[in-house]
């Protein structure tokens, strides 16, 4: 067992303990880094999003999109969760 500490939504940061095995930890850890990378292509070609960090700075967290840019991002994203599925 591994302790890890979990970010929570409102940025609380909390410890817990993964059970699982060393060789399951480890690919999740691969499967979200890709999942991750993935997310952050999409953001930039569709959305011209530099990163999906929090900089805690209004002017570069917060970003006008137009509608179109918005739908193709997310039917992007739907379309690499079904090949990966």
């Amino acid at each position: 067992m591994a302790t890890v500490t979990v970010t929570l939504g409102n940025g609380r940061r909390i410890n817990a303990v993964d059970a699982r095995p060393k060789k399951a930890r480890a690919r999740a850890e691969q499967a979200a880094q890709a999942r991750d990378a993935q997310l952050q292509a999409i953001a930039l070609e569709h959305l011209d999003l530099e990163t999906l960090a929090t900089r805690r700075s209004d002017s570069l967290d917060f970003s006008d999109q137009a509608v179109w840019s918005i739908k193709a991002a997310l039917e992007a994203a739907f379309e690499a969760g079904r090949r990966s599925a």
